[in-house]
Parts: C-alpha cells; structure tokens; sequence
C-alpha cells in the first residue's frame, strides 16, 4: 500500500469517526443518572461553563481522559486532583441551577478523581510535599462538602452520600500519612 492510499484511508477514518462522534452528541437527548432512575435534559448554551449538562460535555470528558491516559504517571497525581477540584465546582453550579441530583452524580465521580489520585502516589511513594499538597485538595473538599451537604435541595440520600465520601476522606488522609517518604 503507498504512503498516498495510507494517507488516504487514515483522512478517511478520521472524518467517519468525527461523523459518528458528531451524531452522537446531536442525537442525544438526555442523561441518565445512576440514581433513582431519573434524568437531566442536555442542553446547548453558550457563554457560561460547560457543566455535565451541556450538549458537549462527553466531548470534553474524552480529551480530559485521553490526556490523562497519555501523561506521565507523576503528572497524572496532579492532573486527577485537577478534575476533581473542576468537578467539585460544576456540581456547585448546577446546585445554584436546581439539579441536585446531577451535581450529586458530577461530585461523586469528581471525588473518585480524587482518590484515585491518592492511590496513585501511594504506589509511587511520593515525597512528602506531594503528600501534603494531597491532604490539602483532600481537607478542601472535605470542608467544601460540609458547606454542599447544607443545601436545602439535597435528599437525605444525598446527604448521605455525600457523608460516606467524608468517611473516604479520613482514611485517603491516612493512606497519605503512610505514604510520604
């Protein structure tokens, strides 16, 4: 096969998957969370952040995870603490949007950014700088938690998810006292 016919089959694959990607996300009409069984409207808006319930926001999540997959594993630590802390804002957001039972899902996923985070530099033995960076965004989105758990739009079910992450937090911070070296 010439490098032209290569070239060729390579331009179109690219162009059949962009097609497929672009029908799935325009095809797609709602979200469904793993909760009670309900779901969320996608929508299309422009001039604020893309939140979970936008339209293109399964886009974005496969470029965040490809550049995931694809860094190195020190740089992977801070790049999962990175998508915790945005998945931590979006779920605020879309608190004061009155889907609470989206931001419960976006922090539940968010938070296990987090804790494969701390996994990850348990396996490395990081330093003790990274490990106290760590128990920081740790304590941060403990303390932020606290303040979320006190929305009045909040399930008891909610609450109580959001009180087992607490409890994942005191034994993600223990893992991190060991871990330091």
């Amino acid at each position: 096969m010439s490098v032209k016919q290569r070239f060729l089959i390579s331009g179109l694959a690219l162009v059949a998957a962009a097609t497929i990607l672009t029908t799935s996300l325009f095809s797609a009409t709602q979200v469904t969370s793993t909760g009670a069984g309900t779901s969320s409207e996608q929508k299309l808006y422009f001039s604020q952040a893309i939140l979970p319930d936008h339209l293109f926001y399964k886009a974005f999540m496969v470029v965040d995870r490809i550049q995931l997959e694809t860094a190195p594993e020190h740089e992977r630590i801070f790049m999962q603490v990175e998508y915790a802390h945005r998945r931590l804002g979006y779920a605020q957001e879309l608190l004061e949007k009155q889907e609470a039972e989206l931001a419960i899902t976006t922090l539940t996923k968010g938070e296990q950014y987090l804790h494969h985070a701390v996994t990850e530099a348990s396996e490395l033995q990081v330093s003790t700088s990274v490990s106290e960076r760590l128990k920081k965004a740790v304590s941060f989105h403990s303390k932020k938690l606290q303040e979320i758990k006190g929305n009045p739009l909040l399930t008891d079910a909610d609450r109580a998810v959001i009180d087992q992450i607490l409890e994942e937090h005191q034994v993600l911070i223990g893992i991190l006292d060991q871990t330091a070296t």
